[in-house]
């Protein structure tokens, strides 16, 4: 088998990238606490991405927490970031990639469809339904709202 590693950024995580598998984006989708980045980390470890990411890195450079971070005003931005970053995992060829965002309105997945049919990437679409604690405090009425919202694929 040849392959060669990618670098996916300044530290030591690589994504091997082999020629002989059929490259895959995974559009991971789901209310806020349903598993959507545990689920893209064991399916694209070095390879995942999500607009929650902008915000966690923010909160890191700042030394805050998500939170303080987080803003309505900034999230153009913050996903702006995760289909850059999803873009430049596919440009290097990354034989999987997962992206795992809400996606409550289909039309929002549309944008990923497009870079894989650009990159020759076939696209496996997961929805998440579980409940487990979300890890940035969404409030409930809000995860509520997003569940009755989602649009099926």
């Amino acid at each position: 088998m040849k392959a060669t590693l990618a670098k996916k950024s300044e530290n030591t995580a690589f994504q091997m990238v082999d020629p002989t598998v059929r490259k895959t984006l995974f559009i991971v989708r789901g209310h806020p606490g349903s598993g959507k980045t545990t689920l893209g980390l064991m399916i694209a470890p070095c390879a995942t991405y999500s607009a929650d990411d902008w915000f966690e890195m923010q909160a890191h450079m700042l030394g805050k927490k998500y939170k303080e971070v987080w803003s309505p005003d900034k999230l153009e931005t913050a996903h702006d970031w995760c289909k850059q970053s999803t873009q430049t995992a596919m440009a290097i060829g990354a034989s999987r990639v997962a992206v795992c965002n809400t996606f409550v309105k289909m039309e929002q997945v549309e944008p990923y469809i497009e870079l894989a049919e650009q990159y020759g990437y076939q696209v496996s679409i997961l929805r998440c339904e579980n409940d487990f604690d979300n890890v940035h405090d969404v409030p409930k009425q809000t995860v509520q709202k997003m569940k009755l919202e989602m649009e099926s694929a």
